[in-house]
Formats: structure tokens, sequence, C-alpha cells
């Protein structure tokens, strides 16, 4: 039986999707249902977005899907980290770092973020004008650069990530991707930029070492922990090198996308700013900070929760078929084939949530929302073996963020009423991203 799709234009298709990657998706997905079929340069694609598919690919059958073609084009920046290896040593790398995320260790960081947290709030000017999706970015990337190593990056790292970024975008989405030795302008500032933070990751890790070696006394952090977890050679270096350039990718990213969206969703939602207001006087009650309470299905948990499931950051995951596989529907998915899964569309599908469009964060009144359904109905962090293991963390970082700035801070946005998407390598708001603040 022939999957629904398109069988033509290879070339068009392509190109149409590097135009409009969202739109060109949703006209397939709006057309052709839950799976479809779309021929990208003569190569097998199909669009994935039901329940029981994806939980066929992510966790019933993992074993047959890799990450694929897309995602080993970032080695070159992220090395052999977590997202980018397969097989044994994904498998070795992932419970080793796995253990580095508990919950325990991101509650003990919990403090530490608040700082970091405080300080960009100290450093805000009244009425001076601010980009959201910037100032998120900015926030999420000191905390991660604090978890991390221990340092507070200024504006030139931030800079430096940036092009990283849209390297990665420019790669995955070129036909043909000029190679690095071609001295084109993008090549050199991507080099160099990557030579600087590359520099500063080996520089921490050898200050590291060299404590470690000498028996000092070291910062209880990720570095330190993956560190310890390893012989403390070359080869065990460029393994940190990579996991760390991993987590900082792909840890701030997220976050600040989550971030920006929640802001843009609740702001013209008083009821749900008075619920985090009158949330944030307790868990900072007497200027400390009851962590504890970060664990709880809280109403700032179920408003990013909402806000993962109407503009999920990573609005589609790649995977690869090893071998031929039949899906729930009866549809063949050839060997070799690339499988696009679309969380946006699946968090927005009314068959799966009612009112799917509007943002109610009361629908989260389980932690699970997967728990009494059919398949996989909501997955921001992936799921399965190659969940995200920083989600914890995220929603961690993601509340402290929300409920500081809900408490020190009055933002006043400027811009469009109707909301338009910038589809990078994750999802973040285009326009209404503007705003100035009061603090309180």
């Amino acid at each position: 039986m022939k999957t629904p799709g398109i069988y033509t234009g290879p070339i068009k298709n392509f190109l149409n999707y590097r135009k409009n990657p969202l739109g060109f998706l949703k006209n397939i997905h709006d057309e052709f249902g839950s799976l479809a079929y779309i021929n990208f340069m003569n190569k097998d694609v199909f669009l994935v977005s039901d329940p029981e598919d994806i939980e066929h690919i992510l966790l019933k059958n993992s074993k047959n899907y890799l990450k694929g073609r897309t995602t080993k084009k970032l080695s070159s920046i992220l090395g052999k980290g977590l997202i980018t290896s397969e097989g044994e040593y994904w498998k070795k790398r992932n419970r080793l770092i796995r253990s580095s995320f508990t919950n325990k260790k991101v509650s003990q960081s919990s403090t530490l973020i608040l700082k970091v947290v405080e300080e960009w709030i100290r450093q805000l000017e009244e009425n001076k004008r601010y980009n959201l999706v910037e100032e998120m970015h900015k926030v999420s990337a000191e905390i991660i650069f604090k978890l991390l190593l221990q340092k507070k990056p200024n504006e030139s790292l931030f800079n430096d990530v940036k092009t990283l970024l849209d390297y990665i975008l420019y790669k995955t989405r070129s036909l043909f991707p000029l190679p690095l030795f071609v001295p084109t302008s993008r090549n050199r500032n991507f080099k160099q930029a990557l030579k600087n933070i590359d520099d500063l990751i080996y520089n921490s890790i050898d200050k590291r070492l060299e404590k470690l070696q000498n028996k000092e006394k070291i910062p209880k952090d990720f570095l330190s922990l993956l560190l310890n977890n390893e012989t403390l050679s070359d080869f065990s270096r460029i393994q940190a090198r990579d996991e760390v350039i991993t987590l900082i990718m792909a840890g701030h990213e997220t976050v600040a996308n989550t971030l920006a969206w929640t802001w843009v969703s609740i702001n013209e939602r008083k009821d749900l700013k008075d619920q985090l207001k009158e949330l944030s006087s307790v868990v900072f009650e007497k200027n400390t900070l009851k962590e504890e309470i970060l664990w709880d299905n809280n109403i700032a948990k179920k408003i990013i929760m909402e806000s993962m499931r109407m503009h999920p950051p990573v609005w589609v995951f790649m995977r690869e078929s090893i071998s031929e596989d039949i899906l729930r529907s009866k549809y063949k998915i050839p060997a070799g084939s690339t499988l696009v899964l679309a969380p946006y569309f699946t968090h927005r599908d009314k068959t799966y949530w009612k009112d799917s469009l509007e943002f109610n964060p009361e629908r989260f009144q389980k932690l699970n929302p997967n728990s009494d359904v059919q398949g996989i109905r909501y997955f921001p962090f992936g799921y399965g073996p190659r969940v995200c293991i920083g989600q914890s963390l995220a929603l961690v970082e993601s509340q402290i963020v929300l409920l500081k700035m809900i408490k020190n801070l009055e933002l006043i946005f400027e811009g469009k009423k109707k909301q338009e998407f910038n589809e990078g390598i994750t999802l973040s708001p285009a326009t209404n991203t503007f705003f100035r603040i009061k603090k309180i």
C-alpha cells in the first residue's frame, strides 16, 4: 500500500522546504494527515505525527532508527557528543553523562541558577528597549556557561555562539554547502568562532585536569563530574570538549526559546501572571529559594509545559531507518528512509488535544500527559532511550527565570499582536519580541 504524499518534484520540494520549512510541512500535514511521503532529492522522507507511530519509532523499535545524515552534519561542531554519536559509543557516554543530571544534582544547581538570574536582572535598565529572544538567550547562555565552566560569557562569546548556530542552520538547509576549506566569509567567521569557544573549553578542561592531578580542590560542577569519571588522557580531554560544547549549544537555545514563547503566550493573560506572582512570593519567600516547590506540579511548570506544547523549541526530530519497518498504519518504511517526527503538529492536533489551539496550562494536571493515551502525544524533549538528558534541568531553570522575572520585573511589550515564527534549528518568535521593563 502506497503512503499518501508527494512523489514528484524532488528538487522543488527541497527548495520549498528550505524557503519556508514550517509552512511547507504544515501544507503536507494538512493535506495528507499524520503520515505523509515526501520526495526530497529522490530520497524517501516521511513526515510522522501520529502518537502511536512516534512511540514505535522512538521507543518500541528505536534500535531500528539512527539520528541520521542530518545530525551527522553537526559533527564538525559537536564532535562525537551525545547528539551526534551512535551505538555502543553513545551508550557508554549516555550512562556517564546521565548520572550527572539526576534530580539531586539538578537541585544542587538551583541556587547557582538563581544567582545568575538575579545578576542579569540587576543589569537591566528601565525604559531601555530590549529584544525578548536575545535577552532570553543571554540569560540562558550565562546559566549554562556558569554551570559547565564557572565562566560568565561576554558579548563576543554570545556572538560566537550565534555564529555557530547560524552555521548549523546553513549546513543542514543548504543543497550543496561549501566545504570549510573554501575561504568564504561565512566559513572564516565559523572557524574563528569555533576556535574561540574551543579555546575557552580546553582552557577550562586543562586547568581542571591540572588541579585533579595535583589533588587540589575543584568546583563540584558538571565538568568536574565528567573528568572524575574518565581517565586523564588526551582522548578523554577531547570527549569532555565534545560533551561540553554539545550541552552549550543544545542546552541554552531550547530554554531561551521556551522562555520567549512563554512570555509571548502570557503577555495578555493577567490571570496567569497573577498566579505566577503569587507562586513567586512563596518560592522566593524571605529572599530564599524553596527549590522543592519547583518539582511540584505548580502553575509555573504547567505554563512552561503548555508553552512547549504549542511552540516546541525542537519542532521536528530526524531519524533514519536501518532496515524496512511497518508502522501502525501498515504503511512500509523502506530501509534508509528519513523520518521527520513533528511535535509541532502532534502537539496541536485536535484529535489528541481538546481545544488544541487554546493556551491552557490546566490541561497539564498530570505531570505525564502521555499516561492516559495510546502512544506519545507530547514529546518536546524527544522520547525513549535518546530522550534529552537535560529535561529536568531545563524545567527547573525555566521556572526560576520565569518566576524571578515576574517577581522583580514588569515587562511592557511593543510590536505586532499576531505572532510569526522563526524556524531555525529551534522555533523562536519572529515578531512582537521587543519590550521595556519597570523594576518592582
